[in-house]
């Protein structure tokens, strides 16, 4: 038996006013308004690390100033530009103001990657 789907609304769902949602359920408006907060939090910022010779197969940690970071922040780094065997492993809040980034060898030999640029995500 085939059922046919009702017709789409004519009028939009939320009604936007100034950019902000009005008559929603209570619970929606506050889910929008804690998650608006979170999202100011964020920050975002550009580094340059040098790790220096990291040895074969291991791992080396460098610290990164960045400036409102705080312990219990969630941590994303992406490099600017690949290396070949070098790649990035835990990165966290070592410190107030501070990301510790560990560069990682997946290699046989030593390799020294030079400056890296980094773009590091604090959320």
């Amino acid at each position: 038996m085939e059922r046919a789907l009702s017709a789409p609304p004519r009028e939009p769902m939320i009604d936007m006013r100034n950019g902000v949602p009005v008559g929603m359920a209570p619970n929606w408006e506050k889910f929008f308004a804690v998650l608006t907060a979170e999202v100011q939090k964020q920050r975002v910022y550009a580094a340059t690390a040098a790790p220096g010779s990291i040895a074969a197969n291991s791992v080396k940690a460098v610290v990164v100033a960045c400036k409102g970071a705080k312990t219990g922040h969630v941590v994303t780094v992406n490099r600017t530009a690949t290396h070949a065997g070098i790649g990035i492993g835990n990165s966290f809040v070592s410190a107030a103001d501070q990301v510790t980034v560990e560069f990682m060898n997946v290699t046989g030999g030593a390799i020294d990657p030079g400056n890296q640029s980094l773009i590091i995500h604090l959320i």
